[in-house]
């Protein structure tokens, strides 16, 4: 009895990648339960995705990014491993190459809409916020974005992919995750099918940009940059959420297929094809490492220090 429930809950390397990953899950729900009954009890909401961004719109995000980050510390003190081995080490992350994937994800969403403009999909009638609340929104709603990329980013594709990487390797656990990222998108209600498709595509290229450059920052540039041009720049819906006090005034009319719906363009033909080249931008910019190969991938991740 004792041999099968070693065998059950311990591996070759100690504890087995499901109970661990089932273990960090607890750590989160268990913070999210405390933080929520905390503040029905004082009577405080936090602000709605939509509401204009503010330090407090941040505030959310912030505490969010807070929760994983000490469940992830807290796995690392279990496993005995360094913090940034699970896709953020700190050391030299000024000259990480988050910018340059904020230029890559704004570019791509920036030909999305303009093959939405091409097809008489998308019109611009103007600027939609000016003066003073033009640079508090820039400030705001580009932090906020950079904010929501690392969330949802470190969620999924730091502790999460890693462990279960090493369970049953990186691609089958890459398009697990990549799933479970989708079906989040399931509780924005303007979502629909193919966008939830889209979304899907969106993670796996993200997964990719992890395995080609061996961190997550690349990925969290390129989410940032997409979601900041889609609602802040171009005003259109993201996953069927907008903002309030984006850049410019457009309309959007058409087929589904042309405007995405009430999803936006993540649900076009458009999307399927900017993540297309996205990813052979990213296969050509970074040496993708052959079958052969594999394990050289994760090498920067399991050698980088805290």
């Amino acid at each position: 009895m004792k041999k099968t429930l070693r065998w059950v809950f311990l591996g070759s390397n100690g504890i087995r990648a499901g109970w661990r990953l089932a273990i960090f899950v607890g750590l989160l729900v268990v913070a999210n339960f405390v933080v929520k009954f905390a503040l029905n009890a004082a009577h405080v909401h936090p602000p709605k995705p939509t509401a204009f961004a503010s330090p407090m719109q941040a505030l959310p995000e912030a505490v969010g990014l807070l929760f994983i980050v000490l469940a992830t510390w807290v796995m690392s003190r279990i496993e005995r491993r360094p913090m940034g081995v699970y896709g953020l080490p700190l050391r030299g992350v000024l000259r990480s190459r988050v910018w340059l994937g904020f230029g890559w994800g704004f570019a791509a969403i920036s030909l999305v809409v303009l093959a939405q403009w091409a097809f008489h999909g998308y019109a611009i009638t103007g600027l939609a916020t000016t003066g003073t609340t033009l640079v508090l929104a820039l400030l705001a709603w580009t932090a906020g974005f950079v904010l929501v990329a690392l969330v949802e980013e470190y969620l999924v594709r730091g502790y999460a992919q890693y462990t279960l990487a090493s369970g049953i390797g990186f691609w089958p656990a890459g398009v697990v995750l990549s799933l479970a990222f989708a079906a989040l998108h399931l509780q924005n209600g303007g979502e629909s099918a193919t966008g939830i498709i889209n979304a899907a595509l969106f993670a796996l290229v993200m997964v990719l940009a992890l395995r080609v450059t061996g961190t997550l920052w690349l990925a969290v540039g390129i989410h940032a940059g997409w979601d900041w041009g889609e609602s802040f720049v171009y005003n259109v819906p993201d996953s069927g959420i907008s903002i309030e006090h984006p850049l410019l005034r457009s309309s959007i009319h058409g087929p589904a297929w042309i405007t995405g719906g009430s999803a936006g363009p993540e649900a076009t033909v458009f999307t399927v094809l900017a993540l297309l080249a996205l990813g052979a931008l990213l296969w050509w910019r970074f040496p993708y490492p052959t079958r052969t190969d594999s394990e050289r991938a994760l090498r920067p991740l399991a050698s980088v220090s805290k």
